[in-house]
């Protein structure tokens, strides 16, 4: 979170290497969401033995989540600042997704991974923090399938003008490295296919929600028309 260059402060050792998976992985925006979609989905997804099983750590999920997604978000604050500052050499979608998105999202997801620990929750009636987890949960989550929409294609488009008919010419990088078409190719590729993945997860997510609202509310109209059907007896 305060920018430590390990490699610099290490080298290129032993150490480097032990230290680098957990540094580099721990709070990565991969981790974090993964955590949150499966928060998410245990609440839309059929009441299964192993949903069920989640349930009972779905509240340490989300705040393990959080604080990934935080973390990262606050680490990356110079990249949404960098991302105001060139606003003309990039594309909209990386202009949506670091320089206004990016933003909305840190503090959008501070909400309900605060009100997770017990000592926020217990100031709140059940009520009260059903309704504030909702909603700000539940936009969360879908802007978090549009960031990572926006963000992959900003990528992808962004690598996709240097990329060439032949799969084995090359291109010399800023750091002096030599970069193929087919490690561009291969970067557009994956770039879209995530958007794609991001797409279909809000899709799905999307229709599970409006799937459990509309069998919650059966139970209520079934109980007006029964009324109704009794009023007229009477009458």
């Amino acid at each position: 979170m305060f920018n430590v260059n390990l490699y610099e402060m290490m080298g290129e050792t032993v150490w480097w290497t032990i230290l680098w998976l957990p540094h580099s992985y721990a709070l990565d925006t991969v981790i974090g969401i993964a955590f949150i979609l499966i928060v998410m989905f245990i609440g839309v997804l059929p009441k299964w033995e192993f949903v069920r099983q989640l349930y009972t750590i779905r509240k340490e999920m989300s705040i393990i989540g959080g604080l990934i997604l935080i973390g990262h978000g606050v680490m990356r604050l110079p990249t949404m600042k960098w991302a105001w500052e060139n606003m003309k050499e990039m594309n909209g979608f990386l202009v949506f997704s670091y320089a206004i998105l990016g933003v909305v999202l840190l503090v959008l997801i501070f909400i309900p991974w605060i009100t997770s620990f017990h000592f926020a929750r217990k100031r709140l009636t059940p009520k009260g923090w059903k309704k504030l987890q909702t909603y700000t949960s539940v936009p969360l989550m879908i802007l978090i399938c549009v960031f990572g929409i926006a963000i992959n294609l900003g990528w992808g488009f962004a690598v996709l003008p240097g990329f060439g008919s032949s799969l084995w010419d090359t291109q010399t990088a800023a750091d002096g490295t030599a970069v193929s078409n087919l490690s561009q190719g291969y970067q557009v590729a994956t770039a879209f296919l995530s958007a794609k993945l991001y797409l279909a997860l809000m899709i799905v997510y999307i229709w599970l929600r409006r799937k459990k609202i509309k069998k919650q509310s059966q139970p209520v109209k079934q109980v007006k028309i029964q009324e109704k059907a009794d009023l007229a007896k009477v009458n």
